[in-house]
């Protein structure tokens, strides 16, 4: 069963020509085992290479980004490893997660500043309501919603891709063998 990106090797790197490299945005590059990532800073580059452990040799990625730093890291890189997902009941006693803190499931997802502003629009939302178990009971509820649509996204992203290789591949098949295709289809024929 394909799983959720759960790994990611992280390097820093000098530019060659600071000039020409230092642009607006993130760059994002598929690879045949996850996705790779350049943040480029004033001062240097941030380069990772995202994949699922639990399908891939982790020298494999880390080969890749090796090859695409050579002769501009700092360091060498570190491999960053976390469990995706999110909590059950967010909103617990007086703690209360917000944004990337509530649910992860792929860095792909946490540059976006959305995720942070939508809990708090769910957070002002809920304290609308008569009671503290009303009220918590609603943002839970809305945190699960956001949740779901961060993970119909990232298999829609992945999914329909055209790349080939292991990773793209098994993102394909959880497309077909989850029904989002079939669900997708039925939205699209307004069933």
């Amino acid at each position: 069963t394909p799983q959720i990106p759960d790994s990611a090797w992280v390097v820093p790197s000098r530019y060659t020509d600071p000039a020409k490299e230092i642009t607006a945005g993130t760059d994002i590059f598929g690879e045949d085992h996850g996705w790779r990532f350049r943040v480029k800073l004033y001062h240097r580059a941030g380069n990772g290479y995202i994949f699922d452990s639990t399908q891939t040799d982790p020298d494999i990625p880390l080969q890749r980004l090796k090859q695409v730093t050579e002769g501009t890291r700092f360091v060498e890189p570190r491999l960053i490893q976390w469990r995706p997902g999110h909590h059950e009941t967010p909103w617990q006693g007086n703690v209360l997660p917000l944004g990337v803190a509530g649910h992860f499931v792929d860095p792909y997802d946490a540059p976006t500043f959305d995720i942070h502003s939508r809990s708090l629009e769910d957070l002002f939302q809920s304290l609308h309501r008569e009671t503290y178990q009303e009220a918590r009971t609603q943002y839970n509820d809305a945190t699960h919603l956001v949740v779901e649509e961060r993970n119909l996204r990232l298999i829609f992203n992945f999914g329909l891709s055209k790349r080939t290789g292991p990773f793209w591949d098994s993102r394909r098949q959880l497309l077909q063998d989850g029904g989002y295709m079939r669900e997708l289809q039925a939205i699209m024929n307004g069933e």
